[in-house]
């Protein structure tokens, strides 16, 4: 089965064309955008309804809902989008895209861990004193 990259336009092309007149570059309009994607050879077509999770500083936003039972719970909150579907092996192929998801905890907890290791070779690395306390030698 191929994996498939599905594209919220109306979402990226927000970001895209904040960030292109942050740095003084021509923006191109959404139709141009669109025109452009939808021709690429990884392009596999739309999909006219697709879950999205909202998120907000990496983490999925929820609010506080109430069940059919009247009972209060805490829900990830979602939204409903169509989004443009790509060949992802393609992409990845042609311009060396690598994707991967990570959720903030995780992301910080291997960081850590690879600190701890990186601390931990370094320690062993360290040179043993040439010196040892009874040996009734001095460095000088």
């Amino acid at each position: 089965e191929t994996p498939v990259l599905m594209l919220r336009l109306s979402h990226f092309i927000g970001q895209y064309m904040k960030m292109a007149k942050q740095q003084g570059e021509t923006v191109m309009s959404k139709d141009s955008i669109r025109y452009y994607l939808t021709t690429s050879g990884a392009y596999l077509g739309m999909r006219a309804s697709e879950r999205w999770k909202v998120y907000q500083d990496g983490k999925p936003k929820t609010e506080i809902r109430a069940d059919k039972g009247g009972q209060f719970r805490q829900a990830e909150i979602c939204m409903f989008d169509r989004c443009m579907c790509f060949d992802y092996l393609a992409l990845k192929e042609k311009f060396d895209l690598e994707l991967e998801s990570m959720m903030a905890e995780i992301g910080d907890a291997l960081e850590q861990k690879n600190q701890a290791a990186e601390e931990q070779m370094f320690a062993k690395r360290r040179q043993p004193d040439l010196f040892e306390e009874d040996s009734g030698e001095t460095p000088f």
